[in-house]
């Protein structure tokens, strides 16, 4: 095979599995009907393939990665297949949050859309820190959120990327997951005469 068609199908394969993320490939799900949540939650898990994080976004040499979700109690328990998982050498641990206030120092940030009314805080807070922060609607990218879930037609899930937040994160995206993510710029709050 060709180094091409080899590389092409590498890049096929491994977007089926980042994708359409099926149970038995590894993906930490459940089998039978897989729900538009568990499908986020294993995308969220395969972008750690694909991100690194720097050494000081970790209090000590012992931390655990942390993965935070604001709102929607029940999104804690779509990553229980993932806890024992290691990123970058750590342990995942999830903590989940009623408030801003309860927020610590994670690397990824899901701010679920029943909270979506304190996104432009979070986002804020979250600026120029090394933390992958994860909308679960559409417009958050547009916000300055990193990364926002969206439903493609056919209901196919998909993903924007906000250049300007990753870039201000400090966090290194691979350019392959780049390429699989609509890039968009956050928008520009106008003001009212």
């Amino acid at each position: 095979m060709s180094p091409f068609k080899l590389k092409s199908a590498c890049t096929a394969a491994v977007l089926v599995i980042l994708l359409f993320p099926f149970p038995g490939t590894g993906s930490g799900l459940k089998s039978g009907p897989v729900s538009e949540d568990e499908i986020q939650a294993a995308m969220v898990m395969k972008f750690t393939d694909f991100i690194s994080w720097p050494e000081h976004s970790f209090a000590h040499k012992e931390s655990p990665f942390i993965l935070g979700i604001l709102g929607e109690p029940g999104w804690g328990t779509l990553f229980s297949p993932f806890l024992g998982r290691l990123i970058q050498g750590r342990p995942l641990a999830v903590q989940t949050y009623d408030r801003i206030s309860q927020i610590s120092q994670p690397q990824i940030l899901i701010i679920s859309r029943s909270r979506q009314d304190l996104a432009d805080q979070v986002i804020g807070l979250m600026k120029a820190r090394p933390v992958l922060t994860i909308g679960n609607f559409p417009e958050f990218a547009g916000m300055g959120g990193l990364i926002a879930f969206y439903t493609k037609p056919g209901g196919r899930i998909g993903f924007k990327i906000n250049l300007t937040a990753k870039t201000e994160s400090g966090l290194e995206i691979s350019s392959f997951l780049m390429k699989l993510g609509e890039i968009v710029q956050p928008e520009t709050k106008r003001d009212t005469p």
